[in-house]
């Protein structure tokens, strides 16, 4: 598994709010080729959400790195 820590200690209530919304729906998706959100904790500053290790990398680092991204390339990169 690997964790996300957000801090949000600071963040306006309608940004709570919509983050919170955002992990309940991240918490119903099953899709192989999304990475699938395990467990949420929340301490008095932080969110922790657990989601499922993917190995390779960002994919938008990748995208960054080569300017343009065919057909294949996502294709390689998805598998």
């Amino acid at each position: 598994f690997a964790i996300k820590r957000l801090k949000f200690a600071d963040a306006a209530a309608a940004t709570k709010a919509q983050l919170e919304a955002e992990v309940e729906i991240f918490l119903a998706m099953d899709h192989p080729h999304i990475t699938r959100l395990v467990d949420v904790y929340e301490s008095e500053h932080y969110l922790f959400m657990v989601m499922e290790c993917m190995e390779g990398g960002e994919l938008f680092d990748r995208v960054k790195e080569v300017k343009r991204f065919s057909e294949v390339d996502a294709a390689d990169a998805m598998w």
